[in-house]
């Protein structure tokens, strides 16, 4: 029996800011500030039935039967989410898992890893040497660290070996699961003052956000690694380093991208087929040293070159932050080869993890990955 140990939860910090505005009926509008509060998140869609997101994985997987309803089978190499917690606080995590292969030489079973913003502080894992061909429950029971404000669980599979999973959760103690709420503002009337006409300008609608497909599937693009899926090459003059150390959002590397001006250009090039009308999403993190903001473009590009979307992001300096851009109405008759970044602003370089699309199901094939860390507004093209 390969029963597992697991530890670990941690800190999210959660600040409101305070903002003062004045409204049409002259009263002013304060927002208290809240409260610093702490919470701790639970495993999301640890049974499968929503398929593999927000689960991140890389290599070979697919959705398979479970010990109820639907599984995920881990043929190579592994499966984490990262979820935020606070530090010092007891936790139990709960699951069910059964192996099948060949046990050699290469390392097969579970761990947790312990985080400090972005930084590992220590670890904890388990190995499984030999298989269960009947679904089996483990149970992981400790408490979270000093100074830890996330945690990353994990399953690993060795070449050769099969784990599925299923069932997976997580239950805090004097921990509480869900953000804070939003604070409640205070109405403080303003001195009456004459009124003067101002005509207001039409309320814009907004773009509505696109249905997701069914079967919706993921393909990673780079995490520590670009993927055995995509080629990363570049046009004019760049500098490309897919082993940057400083800073990371998570694991070991990031993506420094350097683009000379405007007409220098970085691009994923993808080995299959990708049906422009399968698009959903294109997601990563990015961040920036620069003492500055940045703003650079995301291109969809055919074979030919053809710019088929573009969309603005702007970086935020010294922050990660979550990027999501949405497809819809792309041209059905048009395949997907490059997905570019061109610089518009400033040759400084940008730093990118966890690039991944999400499309509906077709040829295209590779991991799934996501993080729920900080958003930026969607982007809807």
């Amino acid at each position: 029996m390969g029963l597992v140990l697991f530890g670990a939860f941690a800190l999210f910090l959660s600040q409101s800011t305070s903002q003062t505005s004045a409204s049409q009926n002259d009263y002013q509008i304060n927002l208290a500030t809240a409260q610093d509060v702490e919470y701790c998140q639970l495993i999301s869609n640890g049974d499968f039935e929503d398929g593999v997101m927000p689960w991140i994985t890389s290599g070979e997987f697919k959705i398979t039967a479970g010990r109820t309803g639907n599984g995920l089978s881990i043929i190579t190499p592994y499966a984490r989410q990262r979820l935020a917690a606070e530090p010092n606080k007891d936790f139990t995590i709960t699951g069910y898992y059964k192996t099948s292969g060949e046990f050699g030489p290469n390392w097969t079973g579970i761990g947790i890893d312990f985080l400090d913003g972005v930084m590992e502080i220590s670890e904890q894992v388990s190995e499984i040497t030999e298989p269960e061909e009947e679904f089996i429950q483990f149970e992981i029971s400790g408490t979270t660290p000093e100074n830890t404000s996330a945690i990353r669980v994990w399953f690993y599979s060795g070449n050769g070996v099969t784990m599925t999973i299923d069932d997976i959760e997580i239950a805090w103690n004097d921990c509480s699961t869900t953000p804070p709420p939003a604070p409640s503002p205070t109405i403080t009337p303003l001195p009456t003052a004459s009124p003067t006409a101002t005509p207001l300008p039409p309320t814009p609608t907004p773009m509505p956000t696109p249905e997701p497909p069914q079967n919706l599937e993921t393909n990673l693009i780079f995490d520590d690694a670009v993927s055995s899926d995509w080629i990363l090459g570049s046009w004019g003059v760049v500098s490309l380093n897919t082993l940057a150390k400083e800073p990371v959002f998570e694991g070991e590397n990031s993506l420094e991208i350097s683009l000379a001006n405007a007409f220098a250009t970085a691009f994923f090039e993808t080995k299959s087929t990708l049906p422009a009308s399968d698009l959903y999403s294109v997601n990563f993190m990015v961040s920036d040293t620069n003492e500055s903001t940045q703003t650079f473009e995301v291109r969809l590009k055919n074979k030919a070159f053809k710019d088929l979307s573009s969309s603005t992001v702007v970086v935020q300096t010294g922050e990660w932050n979550e990027v999501r851009i949405l497809y819809s109405d792309l041209p059905e008759n048009e395949v997907i080869k490059y997905i570019t970044i061109t610089n518009s602003v400033s040759s400084a370089p940008v730093y990118l993890d966890n690039i991944y699309i999400e499309h509906a199901e077709s040829d295209v094939g590779g991991p799934t990955l996501f993080d729920n860390q900080i958003f930026l507004p969607l982007i809807t093209r």
